[in-house]
């Protein structure tokens, strides 16, 4: 709603798309928080991992848009195709092994979490992150090196959230309270996000 009033007469159409992807992914997050089985967790998780692979390409994007960087059709398409394939792969959780050999539900602090044995195509999961880290950092680098006309404070805003976002979530994977911490990280991240916007 705030996204809709501050940006009401034009629309940068990454950021708009990643703010309702991120609303999917907080939605996945509770709706885990909440769940009594597996079956309810593992849906609850595939919700969340709508945004969990969504969320990093619109916001490449929107970097690539932010440093006047050209982005062509088919870079979109092959992102689009790529992130899809992951979540497809996400998807299989609870049909298949592939992405996680099982799981096991815990109550942490109230809520409903799950501790899961990876499958071999989770390791496509953390690929692309960090394949969009690195992106992200040479993107910054190449803009910074070549001045162009952009915005320093914007560009540094969406490189902390960036580094922040999603350096937050292997942290807190490896200390197993990724799914009950990273809502409040991607709060934050919205609302850094107006506040760029705004600027913009």
């Amino acid at each position: 709603g705030l996204l809709m009033i501050i940006n009401s007469k034009r629309t940068t159409s990454y950021y708009t798309a990643m703010f309702y992807v991120m609303t999917i992914q907080i939605a996945g997050h509770y709706f885990l928080a909440q769940s009594t089985n597996v079956s309810e967790a593992l849906l609850a998780n595939k919700i969340a991992y709508v945004g969990a692979v969504y969320v990093p390409l619109l916001f490449f994007l929107g970097e690539l848009t932010i440093c006047n960087i050209k982005v062509t059709k088919a870079l979109r398409i092959s992102l689009f195709a790529v992130s899809s394939i992951v979540f497809a792969f996400a998807a299989t959780a609870g049909y298949s092994d592939i992405f996680y050999k099982s799981i096991t539900l815990v109550q942490r602090n109230g809520v409903t979490d799950f501790i899961p044995v990876f499958g071999p195509t989770h390791i496509l999961f953390n690929i692309m992150l960090f394949g969009y880290l690195i992106s992200g950092i040479v993107v910054l680098i190449y803009s910074l090196l070549r001045k162009k006309n952009f915005s320093f404070r914007n560009l540094r805003g969406l490189a902390t959230i960036g580094f922040v976002s999603i350096g937050s979530f292997f942290v807190f994977r490896e200390l197993e309270c990724d799914m009950l911490a990273m809502p409040a990280i991607y709060i934050a991240v919205e609302f850094i996000m107006l506040c760029i916007i705004h600027r913009i």
